[in-house]
């Protein structure tokens, strides 16, 4: 009875370890999401950004004793063009659910918005919105 418990638990524990495998490469995901559309990248840099990753673990974890583990973590990030859009669209709809949510619960607030070209005839958008509680968010 007792080697069948420790078989359930080593079972439970590698399906727990793979599920937070999964999320910790989600994660990442969305993170290098979010740097691709700061610095306003193509989305396709993802898959580059993947590979450099690779080649960066091949190398400095050659001699290391997680080096598989390390590399496997990597290739389970997934950054597709694809992938990364629908990660930049995700994000763009939780922004826009917070500021709506920010808005309705506030007494009071105002908005002001500012176009701008930069000096490479590239259009600008900057949103200042400030709420009576003091919360202040300033978005470009």
């Amino acid at each position: 009875m007792s080697e069948l418990k420790l078989k359930l638990i080593k079972q439970q524990n590698l399906f727990a370890r793979s599920i937070s495998q999964s999320t910790k490469a989600t994660t990442a995901s969305f993170k290098i999401a979010h740097l691709l559309a700061k610095k306003i990248k193509p989305f396709v840099e993802g898959e580059i950004i993947k590979e450099a990753m690779l080649l960066h673990a091949e190398t400095l974890f050659d001699d290391h004793k997680s080096k598989n583990e390390i590399v496997t973590a990597i290739n389970g990030i997934q950054l597709s063009a694809r992938t990364v859009t629908r990660r930049i669209e995700m994000m763009a709809t939780d922004i826009e659910s917070q500021l709506n949510t920010d808005i309705q619960k506030s007494v009071f607030f105002s908005l002001q918005v500012d176009e701008s070209t930069d000096v490479s005839d590239t259009s600008q958008l900057c949103i200042y919105y400030y709420y009576k509680d003091g919360f202040r968010r300033f978005d470009c």
